[in-house]
């Protein structure tokens, strides 16, 4: 759980710098691996799901301050930049 509070902070400031450096057309995707109503116990398990309510926070903070595009749309949104 310790390593969680330092990397994710960490993840999110340094996402927007690997954006801006990045040169041409670039995407960066995102992956969940498990996402469910409640979420899961860390204590218990390797990878614990992350409960509804906080993906919906992510989601919505995603879309605020990024363009959010289907995996299957990325070529074509890439392209137009």
């Amino acid at each position: 759980m310790a390593l969680r509070r330092l990397v994710l902070p960490l993840a999110g400031l340094l996402a927007p710098w690997a954006a801006r450096l990045a040169a041409g057309r670039v995407g960066l995707v995102l992956l969940y691996h498990r996402v469910e109503g409640e979420p899961g116990d860390p204590s218990r398990e390797l990878v614990p799901a992350l409960g509804s309510a906080a993906f919906a926070a992510h989601v919505a903070h995603l879309r605020r301050h990024y363009r959010v595009v289907a995996a299957a749309n990325l070529p074509r949104a890439a392209a137009a930049r």
